[in-house]
């Protein structure tokens, strides 16, 4: 995974930066994720929302995938794997006596 500076951000999508800031207050890409003073967004939820736009999504569409972009970091700890696998129902093995 990596995370990208604004300015990256910009070089990558070619747009100003106002009108970037603003479709990120629309919902039409993810909000940043803050490590301590720095707001650095996640290249690859960048290209996600960046296919989208290519394959002709409506704005309803991206900010429908936006959200779930947004929802799925929460699912993730540190270690790389989903919450969602943490708490799936374990397979009952049978000792075998």
């Amino acid at each position: 995974m990596r995370c990208l500076r604004a300015k990256d951000v910009l070089k990558k999508i070619g747009f100003s930066r106002s009108n970037f800031y603003r479709m990120v207050g629309a919902g039409l890409f993810p909000k940043p994720v803050k490590i301590g003073k720095a707001s650095l967004w996640v290249e690859e939820e960048i290209d996600a929302v960046l296919k989208a736009y290519v394959a002709g999504l409506d704005e309803q569409k991206i900010k429908a995938l936006v959200l779930k972009l947004e929802y799925e970091r929460s699912l993730f700890d540190v270690f790389g794997n989903s919450f969602r696998d943490i708490f799936k129902t374990p397979e009952v093995v049978s000792p075998g006596l």
